[in-house]
């Protein structure tokens, strides 16, 4: 049964999951929150290798986009627009 490719790959999964799991949960505290893109992002990795990689990095990276190499969220303007 260990030599099956289905158990072979439901193990795998199940790696994936966990580490996925560990990096949003490391990541959440360390950058005070999640957004949705960040989620999506890693959830579309499937190397366990590069998962593994991102946690270790997450010590050293300022945000997510910074750690995901995502864009930098758009900042809203303080700057209130003149009355007319």
């Amino acid at each position: 049964m260990e030599e099956s490719t289905t158990y072979q790959a439901i193990l795998e999964e199940g790696a994936l999951r966990a580490l996925r799991k560990a990096l949003l949960r490391l990541g959440h505290k360390r950058f005070q929150g999640t957004p949705t893109a960040v989620k999506k992002a890693v959830a579309a990795i499937t190397d366990p290798e590069r998962l593994d990689e991102l946690t270790l990095r997450l010590l050293d990276a300022a945000s997510w986009e910074e750690l995901l190499g995502l864009p930098e969220p758009a900042r809203r303007s303080t700057r209130r627009k003149p009355k007319a």
